[in-house]
């Protein structure tokens, strides 16, 4: 094998190690906590291309949790073969899916399209973006982060911790996720108490 095809074999086993559910967790609350300080507009965007990369890895686990277990059929639903691409590999569908499933509402598959539009914007954009500005700050209006607030007892600005309000689409993106990835990854356990599933399922209406 030439280097150049064991570099090709390293990308590729590269894209398919996944961490365990504690170190996905753990990044995502770096990269809120770092968001939080303030980060450079090319550190943005990678943030929100690798935070969007374990959140559509987070879904695949929700949905996964519904069909029976086996591994090769979950490897051609989520990434395919070599026949044709995965039936449920786009982050678009996943979403979808997941809604169809009720794993969370209406509410929440917004939020979701709302993080694929800032995603999008990250990857296609030709020049820098500035997500401080007043034309992209509707998006940092998550559903989600305001029934977490109500559920916490935060129910108006003044009363939320101001580490609570986003600075920007991106941190609030962040903050989203910081919730939404663990909830996700937890149908993936066999042993999750209904009513907790319950009480997490209540906030991603």
């Amino acid at each position: 094998m030439s280097p150049h095809s064991k570099a090709i074999s390293e990308i590729k086993r590269l894209l398919n190690t996944i961490p365990d559910d504690t170190e996905i967790i753990s990044k995502i609350d770096q990269l809120e906590s770092r968001c939080y300080k303030g980060v450079d507009a090319n550190t943005t965007r990678s943030t929100v291309l690798v935070a969007v990369g374990l959140l559509e890895y987070s879904l695949s686990v929700a949905i996964g949790s519904f069909f029976i277990d086996d591994k090769t059929l979950r490897r051609k639903l989520f990434d395919g073969d070599h026949e044709r691409d995965g039936i449920i590999g786009q982050f678009y569908t996943r979403n979808i899916v997941a809604c169809a499933l009720n794993i969370y509402g209406k509410n929440t598959y917004e939020d979701i399209n709302s993080i694929r539009a800032i995603r999008n914007l990250c990857a296609h954009a030709k020049s820098d973006v500035d997500f401080s500005s007043e034309k992209l700050k509707p998006l940092a209006n998550f559903h989600s982060i305001r029934a977490m607030n109500a559920a916490w007892g935060f129910i108006t600005p003044e009363m939320t911790p101001q580490r609570l309000l986003p600075q920007s689409p991106v941190h609030g993106m962040l903050q989203l996720l910081q919730h939404l990835i663990p909830y996700l990854l937890l149908h993936g356990s066999k042993d999750w108490p209904p009513h907790n599933r319950n009480q997490w399922r209540a906030i991603f209406s």
